[in-house]
């Protein structure tokens, strides 16, 4: 399955809990490599234990890497201006 997702897409996560792909395999984000065969995805979620040097609000956002075969492609989006 390794490749079957871009960055960008919106997967549904095994439970179908919606994401983002923001990182793919052999990919460095934030000093880390994206493990084989593994996606980095963003659930929407925020974390603020950790401010960031130059980051408004001491937001960041929480990356998980994950196992590419717990995901499948999810709907396309609906787009609002």
């Amino acid at each position: 399955m390794e490749g079957a997702f871009k960055l960008g897409d919106i997967l549904n996560f095994y439970d179908d809990t919606p994401c983002v792909v923001v990182g793919l395999s052999g990919q460095v984000l934030a000093d880390e490599e994206v493990p084989e065969e593994h996606i980095a995805v963003w659930f929407g979620y925020m974390s603020t234990a950790q401010k960031l040097e130059g980051a408004e609000n001491g937001i960041r956002m929480e990356v998980r890497t994950i196992p590419e075969e717990y995901f499948k492609k999810g709907l396309d989006p609906e787009i609002v201006h």
